[in-house]
């Protein structure tokens, strides 16, 4: 196979990242540790990887991953609706309570 070939079906580790939908220093480990074959390009030494190694490195990834969806995060509370859930009104809440408001 010629460079120029491999050229034409490669990717960079950028375009493995964004093809992979991973950070390009994930791309880069998978390539130090053997499970991303990748060839190294004359004079830059930039990593090449060959289109059909990187689909089938993603599809390996892919069936890594839970099948069963994760448990939803926990809505976020700010402090402000903290403070106005735990006094219905203002009514409510205890003489001598300082009225204030989260400013964040």
């Amino acid at each position: 196979m010629k460079l120029a070939d491999l050229k034409r079906i490669s990717y960079t580790v950028d375009g493995c990242a964004k093809v992979a939908g991973c950070h390009p220093n994930s791309v880069r480990r998978a390539i130090r540790n053997g499970s991303l074959p990748s060839y190294r390009e004359g004079q830059t030494k930039a990593y090449l990887v060959i289109e059909r190694d990187l689909f089938s490195w993603v599809a390996k990834r892919l069936e890594k991953r839970p099948s069963t969806p994760q448990e939803q995060a926990p809505e976020r509370v700010t402090l402000k609706e903290l403070v106005r859930s735990r006094y219905k009104s203002e009514s409510e809440a205890p003489s001598g309570t300082i009225k204030w408001e989260y400013q964040g």
